[in-house]
């Protein structure tokens, strides 16, 4: 009998062992993990917000970040956590809002470092100044298939809390 627990224990564990593997294999690239947050240039921010850009399907395929310097300039990050497939494109949205109403939007593209192309993992929109506390952000990143700036079919999307 006590043969039979400690067999029981044994395949127990070694089954408990197996999906502990399968969970590590899941976790994040070290890389990814790594990888900086609110990057602009060759320089890092505050997160003042963040979200994943998940996929229809809820897979997450990156993060979007809405970002702030010690100047209070806002930008939004958007990182995949892989490269992004060729035939897709990705990019990141600021929006700025004045009381609470929407006035402009900015992208990567002019003014940042472009959108995100095949092979490439992030991008960022231009840094805008906020001195005021009457105004607010939000930060968006897509992943389309198609040819930027055409998305023939949006694959994911993400959004981050309207914040200051």
């Amino acid at each position: 009998m006590k043969r039979l627990v400690a067999t029981c224990c044994a395949v127990v564990l070694a089954l408990l062992g197996a999906s502990g593997a399968a969970t590590a294999a899941a976790a994040p690239r070290a890389d990814i993990a790594a990888a900086p947050n609110c990057q602009h240039g060759s320089t890092y921010g505050i997160v003042v917000s963040a979200a994943h850009v998940t996929r229809y399907d809820g897979v997450e395929l990156g993060a979007i970040q809405l970002c702030r310097d010690t100047s209070s300039n806002y930008w939004a990050f958007v990182l995949f956590y892989g490269p992004v497939p060729t035939g897709n494109w990705g990019y990141a949205y600021l929006n700025r809002f004045l009381d609470g109403q929407p006035v402009d939007t900015f992208g990567c593209n002019p003014g940042g470092n472009g959108y995100v192309e095949p092979r490439q993992t992030k991008c960022w929109t231009p840094k805008i100044s906020a001195p005021s506390s009457r105004v607010t952000f939000l930060a968006s990143g897509v992943q389309c298939e198609g040819s930027f700036p055409t998305c023939n079919f949006m694959l994911g999307e993400g959004y981050t809390a309207r914040m200051r």
